[in-house]
């Protein structure tokens, strides 16, 4: 997912393909803590994408996740 977010933003944003290193949060949703992204992003680099159900289960967990301060959705 960061080669995908760099290729679409390296000309947008300074922080491309960047894992982000500050909390975040949307309304009263807070994405994961920057303390436990790393470890978050590795447990769902290993979750199964093999069928319809698995895939959306990550994407979820992606989109909670959050790694990127801008543009996760639409690198997703």
């Amino acid at each position: 997912m960061q080669q995908i977010h760099h290729y679409i933003f390296q000309d947008v944003f300074d922080c491309a393909r960047k894992i982000r290193t500050v909390n975040l949060s949307k309304g009263n949703f807070r994405f994961a803590p920057v303390g436990f992204l790393e470890s978050n992003l590795e447990v769902i680099e290993k979750m199964p994408g093999s069928d319809f159900d698995s895939i959306i289960e990550k994407y979820v967990e992606m989109n909670v996740a959050h790694p990127f301060r801008e543009g996760n959705g639409r690198s997703q």
